[in-house]
């Protein structure tokens, strides 16, 4: 399947995103979030709100119940900081440990 051909969704609520990841993440290669821009007047769910995180961050966080609740309570701008630090690694070592890090502060 291409990305081209995979399901679009689009949740109005973080509530939903979730409950579709929950179900799904182990039966799809790929799915389409659709957002609402901003100027749309629509509810709004940014990157941070709706999870959009580095994929092993995800993957470590999920794994640990702890680190998860915590990385839910922080602030968008605290999450989209930890994000940034992730992607502005430039080896894929670095990213590795920047994740380490993350999990390790939030409790993991």
């Amino acid at each position: 399947m291409s990305m081209s051909d995979a399901e679009r969704f689009h949740p109005e609520t973080i509530g939903q995103w979730r409950d579709w990841l929950a179900a799904h993440h182990t039966q799809r290669e790929g799915v389409w979030l659709v957002l609402w821009r901003r100027e749309s007047g629509q509810p709004v769910l940014d990157d941070a709100e709706a999870g959009i995180e580095h994929p092993v961050l995800t993957e470590r966080l999920d794994a640990d119940a702890t680190a998860r609740k915590a990385w839910d309570t922080l602030s968008p701008s605290r999450q989209k900081f930890h994000l940034t630090q992730i992607a502005m690694a430039k080896q894929e070592a670095t990213k590795l440990s920047r994740v380490e890090a993350i999990v390790t502060q939030l409790g993991g």
